[in-house]
């Protein structure tokens, strides 16, 4: 390939799984080993509530950083009572399962070729997920 800042990307992970050695990216820099996101490139985050159309950490100048990442985003009402087939159990399962998600899901990551979540992201979503009420009443994460 012969243009500049052209990509062609196959979805490494799957990549890695199957043990092919079809996954090739090609990029103005090398490419660095390390597939994760780096706790450096994940930092001054708004919080869950607010605005991230900003985010980005593509490209982070970080050398050990894979260059195209991104945050898988999961769009949840604050207050779920605004849903009307959901109840309390229903709405407690949601929480509870992403909290799960959060923490432990986490475990899951590596085995798939995937970065844990930095602490500082954690963070965050654990207040998001503390943040949603069901009929104004916080429900249990655990």
């Amino acid at each position: 390939m012969n243009t500049k800042y052209a990509i062609v990307v196959a979805i490494v992970a799957i990549a890695i799984i199957l043990g092919s050695m079809a996954a090739y990216i090609y990029l103005s820099q090398p490419l660095a080993t390390q597939l994760a996101v780096q706790s450096g490139a994940s930092s001054g985050l708004p919080a869950g509530d607010a605005s991230w159309t900003s985010v980005s950490l593509l490209n982070t100048p970080d050398s050990n950083a894979y260059p195209i990442v991104s945050f898988t985003y999961l769009i949840v009402y604050k207050e779920l009572n605004v849903l009307s087939d959901m109840t309390t159990e229903k709405a407690t399962a949601l929480v509870q399962f992403l909290w799960y998600v959060v923490h432990d899901g986490q475990d899951l990551a590596p085995g798939l070729s995937y970065a844990k979540l930095p602490a500082n992201v954690v963070q965050i979503d654990e207040t998001s997920i503390q943040s949603i009420t069901f009929n104004g009443q916080h429900l249990q994460t655990t």
